[in-house]
C-alpha cells in the first residue's frame, strides 16, 4: 500500500506541471495577488517531492524492518526445527513460563519415553509384583492410557532381612515413524543388606510393543527375550531391540527384530562383587550399542560383532553420545568409537544437547581449564577458567557453559569467548528450545534459585524473565518438557517434588 500510495503522489505531481506548461505567459500568479502573496509553482512542486520522498523513504523503512524481522524469525524457527527432538531440548519457550503442575510423586522424573502427541510414558511397579505402561499428559497428569504387564501376586519371595529393590521397567520409541513403543518389565529384585547385594532372577519378563497412540498390543516379543536375567536393560537400535543382564558369571546380549526373531546374541564373562553384584549398563549410540560390566567396555554393532572392547576398573562409570562411548576413570576419560579408542586428559564434560554442529568434538575439564578434542583425540584448544560444572549445551556452533554465576558461549571451533551472561545459577541446570538458553537466576539480592531466565542464544542479552512462585533446587529437561524440582525436607514433606514450566 506504501508504494502505491507513493505512485499516486507522483502523478499528481506531473498533472500540475502539465497545467502549468499550457498557461498563458505571466508572472504566474492568480488575479488580484502579487508575486509575494503566493507560492510559485515550482514551489508547490518542491514540497510535494519532498513528500513525496518522506512518503517512500518511510514506506522503505517499514518495508525492511518488517523484512528484517521476518528474517529473524525465520532464522529463530530454522534454528529451533534443528535441534526439536533432540535429547535435552525442551519445547518451544515463547515467552514467561509459569509453574503448571505440582507432582510429588516422582514420576515425571521416572518418564522414559514421549509419545507424537506429547503424552509422557512411564512404567508403574507396585509391592505385590505388578508392573504396568502409563502414559500421561504432563500438563495436567491426567492418563490417557494404562497397560499392564506383569499382574500383582508375582513378587518373588525375598530374604527376609534388607532392603528390597524391585526392577524398573522402561519403554523407548520405536520404529520408522516413532509411532510405536517397545516397553521392558520383569519381576527380579536386588536384596541390599549391609555391603551386599543379593540378586534375585525374574520368574517373569515381558517384552511388548505398542502403539503410542492408545496403549494397544502390536507385536509381544516376550518369547524371543531369552532366559531370565538380573541386572536387565535395554535400547533400541535402528529397527533392533538390544536386551543384555547378567547370568551365571556372564554378559548376555540379543538383538530382536520387529518380527520377534533374534537377530543375533552374544556373551561375555564378566565378574561378580559382594557389594555391587553382577551388573551391566547398556547404551545405545548412533550406530553401535556400548556395554558396560565391571571390568570392560565394549562396543558392539548393528550386526552384533564386537568393534572396540577396553579393560576399566569396577567403579568406572559410563555415557554415550552420538557416534562415541565414554568411560570416566579417576585418572582420564577414555573415548570408545567404532574405529579406535582414545584416552585423553581431564574429566568428561557431558554435551546435554548435541546439534552436530561440531562433529566428533569431545569437552573435558581439569584444574588447567576447559579442553576440546577432536574425532582423532588431538587436542583443539583450551579456555580457561576451569568451568564449575560438568555439562554444556553444543548449539548453533557455541559451546554454552557455566561458571559460577555466569554462562559463556564459546566458538566450538576456536575456544574464543563469544558472550558472557552474569548473574545466573548454570549450575542449577541449563537447557534450549533452539531460540533461548534457560538457566535459573536469582532475584537481585538474592542467592536462591527463583528466576528462570531465557537468553538469546546468539548473543547472550536477557530476552525474558519469569519468577517462580514455589522454591525449586533446579531444571531439567524431561522428553521436551521442561520440569523444575526441589526436595521437601520438612518433617511433614514428601521428598523429592517437582513442578511443570509451560
Amino acid at each position: 500500500m506504501a508504494r502505491g500510495d507513493a505512485r499516486r503522489d507522483v502523478e499528481l505531481v506531473e498533472d500540475d506541471e502539465d497545467a502549468t506548461a499550457g498557461a498563458p505567459p505571466g508572472d504566474g500568479t492568480r488575479p488580484g495577488t502579487t508575486a509575494g502573496d503566493e507560492p510559485s509553482g515550482a514551489s508547490h512542486r518542491t514540497r510535494r517531492r519532498l513528500l513525496v520522498a518522506g512518503a517512500a523513504l518511510l514506506a522503505l523503512l517499514v518495508v525492511g524492518a518488517v523484512v528484517a524481522q521476518s528474517v529473524v524469525t525465520s532464522r529463530e524457527r530454522a534454528r529451533m526445527a534443528a535441534v526439536a527432538g533432540l535429547p535435552g531440548v525442551v519445547d518451544p519457550a515463547d515467552g514467561p513460563m509459569r509453574l503448571l503442575r505440582t507432582s510429588t510423586d516422582g514420576e515425571l522424573l521416572m518418564a522414559s519415553a514421549r509419545t507424537p502427541d506429547g503424552l509422557l510414558v512411564a512404567s508403574r511397579e507396585t509391592t505385590d509384583g505388578a508392573a504396568s505402561v502409563v502414559a500421561f499428559d504432563p500438563a495436567d497428569g491426567a492418563v490417557a492410557w494404562e497397560v499392564e504387564l506383569i499382574g500383582p501376586g508375582s513378587a518373588l519371595d525375598v530374604l527376609p532381612d534388607g532392603e528390597v529393590v524391585r526392577s524398573h521397567g522402561a519403554c523407548e520409541t520405536y520404529g520408522t515413524e516413532r509411532d510405536l513403543l517397545v516397553c521392558l518389565a520383569d519381576n527380579g529384585a536386588d536384596v541390599v543388606g549391609r555391603g551386599t547385594l543379593a540378586q534375585l532372577l525374574p520368574t517373569e519378563t515381558r517384552l511388548v510393543v505398542f502403539d503410542a497412540r492408545d496403549g494397544s498390543v502390536v507385536t509381544d516379543l516376550s518369547a524371543a527375550a531369552g532366559e531370565p536375567l538380573a541386572s536387565r536393560a535395554m535400547v533400541v537400535l535402528a529397527d533392533l531391540v538390544v536386551l543384555a543382564g547378567t547370568g551365571e558369571s556372564t554378559a548376555q546380549v540379543r538383538a530382536v527384530a520387529a518380527d520377534g526373531s533374534v537377530a543375533w546374541q552374544t556373551s561375555f564373562p564378566t565378574t561378580t562383587t559382594t557389594a555391587d553384584g553382577s551388573r551391566v549398563d547398556l547404551r545405545a549410540t548412533s550406530d553401535a550399542v556400548a556395554l558396560l560390566t565391571p571390568d570392560a567396555l565394549r562396543l558392539i554393532d548393528a550386526s552384533g560383532e564386537t568393534r572396540q572392547q577396553v579393560a576399566l576398573a569396577s567403579d568406572t562409570r559410563m555415557a554415550t553420545a552420538s557416534g562415541y562411548a565414554v568411560a570416566v576413570t579417576a585418572q582420564d576419560t577414555v573415548v570408545v568409537r567404532p574405529d579406535g579408542i582414545r584416552r585423553v586428559a581431564g574429566t568428561w564434560v557431558r554435551l546435554t544437547v548435541d546439534d552436530g554442529s561440531a562433529p566428533g568434538l569431545v569437552l573435558t575439564s581439569d584444574e588447567r581449564g576447559l579442553h576440546a578434542w577432536d574425532v582423532d583425540g588431538r587436542a583443539l584448544w583450551t579456555s580457561v577458567p576451569t568451568p564449575t560444572g560438568y555439562e554444556a549445551l553444543l548449539l548453533d556452533g557455541r559451546v554454552l557453559i557455566g561458571n559460577g554465576t555466569a554462562l559463556d558461549a564459546l566458538d566450538a571451533g576456536t575456544g574464543e569467548p563469544l558472550w558472557h551472561a552474569d548473574g545466573l545459577l548454570p549450575d542449577s541446570g541449563t537447557t534450549t528450545d533452539g531460540r533461548y538458553v534457560l538457566v535459573l537466576a536469582p532475584r537481585p539480592g538474592g542467592s536462591a534459585p527463583d528466576v528462570l531466565v531465557a537468553l538469546d542464544a546468539t548473543d547472550g542479552q536477557r530476552s525474558w524473565a519469569a519468577d517462580l512462585s514455589e522454591p525449586v533446587s533446579a531444571i531439567l529437561p524431561v522428553h521436551g518438557v521442561l520440569v523444575a524440582y526441589s526436595y521437601d525436607v520438612s518433617p511433614d514433606g514428601g521428598g523429592l517434588v517437582t513442578h511443570v514450566l509451560r
